[in-house]
């Protein structure tokens, strides 16, 4: 139990909103009885669940900088 709640503690607000929208999608398609919409669900929900984004593991993930490295255009 205390390894699952240090691991929600690392999340932030955007991740969370995933797995709410998720759940909410599921809901409503299964409510409406879409099948399509229910399977949209569990990818959304799923995305946060495995900390995936838009194409894999840290896909969309800026490259951090050195703090000391500088290239030649920059002061």
């Amino acid at each position: 139990m205390n390894s699952m709640m240090n691991y929600i503690r690392t999340w932030d607000a955007v991740r969370t909103l995933r797995l709410v929208m998720g759940l909410l999608i599921i809901i409503e398609g299964m409510s409406v009885q879409d099948w399509m919409m229910v399977f949209i669900g569990v990818v959304f929900t799923l995305m946060p669940i495995y900390n995936i984004g838009c194409c894999c593991t840290s896909g969309c993930s800026v490259p951090l900088r050195n703090a000391n490295h500088y290239s030649e255009g920059e002061p």
